[in-house]
C-alpha cells in the first residue's frame, strides 16, 4: 500500500528561500518514505501565460557585425561588432521590425560612422527584411555561435557572458551564419512568430529516477505544450497510465520544482504562481 496517493503542488505555498514561481520548493508536512514499484505522472497542470515575446535579460539582445566610414574620415573603414537591447515586451511583427531599426541607428557605439540601418516588416511572409546604406557599409547578424567564437567576443565589453548570451536569435530565427550584405543588398529572416515558447518543461532535481532525456535536463517530469494566446490560463489535464516515472524507494520531505523552455532558461512568471498535480501509483518494474 502507498503511504501517500496525491500531492498538491501550488507555487503560493513554497518555501522561503524559493527564488521565484518558477524556481521554487515545497515542504511537506511529514516525510513520505516510497516503497518499491512505485511510480508518479504530473497532471491538472495550471500555468498562466504571462511570459512575453522579449524578457529582460533572457532574450532581449540582438548582436550585429557592421563595416563603415566615419563621418569625418571617408578613407578608413572601421569594422565594428556590437549589440542593442530590446525593450522587454510584447511586440508585433511591424513594432519588432521599427524597434529594431531605431536601436541599431540610435546606438551610440557607431552614431558617428557613414551607415543607416533599414529594418521593415513583410506580412507576405511574416519575416523581418533588413539593409544598410553608406560609403563601404556592410553588416549581419551574428548567431550564437559567431557571438562567442574568438572572432567577434573580444568585441564586447567586459560584462559580455559567452555562457549566457541572452540573444533574440531564437525569435528572429538567426541560426546559420551568413555574409556581409552591402549597400543594396537584403537580409530577409525566416518565418517569425510573436510567440516565443511553444512548451513548458517542468523539471525536478529529487524526484524521480532521472530517466528522461532532453537536451538541458534528465529530470524533466512533465512538458506543457502551450496552447492559449497571452494573458490566459494554460491548463493541461492529460494523463496516461502509461506515462509515469519510477519513484521507487525515495523518501519526500522537500521538493524542487523548475519551469523552463527548450533552452533551459527559467521562465518568467512575472509573480503569477503555478499549480499541479503529482499522482502516485504501484506499478511491477519486472513485468
Amino acid at each position: 500500500m502507498l503511504p501517500i496517493k496525491k500531492i498538491y503542488v501550488d507555487s503560493r505555498h513554497r518555501t522561503p528561500d524559493s527564488i521565484d514561481t518558477s524556481n521554487f520548493k515545497i515542504e511537506l508536512p511529514y516525510s513520505v518514505q516510497l516503497p518499491d514499484n512505485t511510480v508518479f505522472f504530473v497532471t491538472d497542470v495550471s500555468i498562466p501565460h504571462v511570459f512575453q515575446l522579449i524578457e529582460k535579460d533572457i532574450n532581449d539582445r540582438i548582436y550585429y557585425t557592421f563595416t563603415a566610414t566615419r563621418r569625418d574620415n571617408p578613407i578608413i573603414i572601421y569594422y565594428i561588432s556590437t549589440y542593442i537591447t530590446l525593450p522587454p515586451g510584447n511586440y508585433t511583427g511591424s513594432t519588432l521590425a521599427s524597434s529594431i531599426q531605431s536601436l541599431m541607428n540610435a546606438n551610440l557605439e557607431h552614431s558617428y560612422f557613414n551607415i543607416t540601418f533599414n529594418v521593415s516588416w513583410q506580412d507576405s511572409s511574416f519575416s523581418i527584411i533588413a539593409s544598410c546604406s553608406g560609403t563601404n557599409s556592410r553588416f549581419k547578424f551574428l548567431t550564437d555561435d559567431e557571438i562567442t567564437s574568438d572572432e567577434y567576443r573580444n568585441f564586447f565589453n567586459k560584462e559580455f557572458d559567452p555562457s549566457y548570451v541572452k540573444s533574440a536569435n531564437d525569435i528572429l530565427k538567426i541560426h546559420t551564419p551568413t555574409k556581409l550584405f552591402m549597400d543594396g543588398e537584403v537580409f530577409t529572416s525566416d518565418f517569425i512568430t510573436t510567440q516565443p515558447i511553444y512548451n513548458i518543461y517542468i523539471t525536478s532535481p529529487n524526484l524521480g529516477s532521472f530517466d528522461t532525456i532532453s537536451p538541458f535536463s534528465n529530470n524533466v517530469i512533465k512538458k506543457v505544450p502551450i496552447n492559449v494566446p497571452y494573458g490566459y490560463m494554460i491548463v493541461d489535464q492529460n494523463s496516461s497510465p502509461n506515462d509515469y516515472l519510477n519513484c521507487s524507494r525515495q523518501t519526500l520531505r522537500t521538493i524542487e520544482f523548475h519551469l523552463k523552455d527548450s533552452r533551459g532558461r527559467y521562465i518568467n512568471l512575472h509573480g503569477m504562481n503555478v499549480s499541479f498535480s503529482i499522482v502516485f501509483n504501484k506499478f511491477n518494474m519486472n513485468e
